[in-house]
């Protein structure tokens, strides 16, 4: 049996400000590209998590938010975003 690919890419970043000020933020920008979040913000030991789908159907892949502390003021985290191979690219691929 042949298995679905999963593409799968990490993009890291920092900066000042209030964890309230970050999330407002990434729900604003992924609401304008046409996403919604599946899975609410939530707090954690070392910070905060969120996860992402767009709203188009015939679109695939999800990002997965986190927020970290990485000093007084400062948070980091991570992006992670995963589509499947049978949604990217050319549909008229056999």
């Amino acid at each position: 049996a042949l298995k679905e690919a999963t593409w799968t890419a990490r993009v890291g970043f920092e900066g000042e400000g209030l964890p309230e000020e970050w999330i407002r933020h990434f729900d604003g920008w992924f609401e304008k590209q046409g996403w919604y979040l599946v899975r609410s913000w939530r707090s954690t030991e070392t910070g905060w998590t969120a996860q992402y789908r767009p709203m188009n159907e015939n679109a695939s892949g999800q990002v997965a938010v986190q927020l970290n502390r990485t000093g007084t003021w400062k948070w980091g985290g991570l992006l992670t975003s995963t589509a499947s191979s049978s949604r990217l690219g050319n549909r008229d691929r056999p």
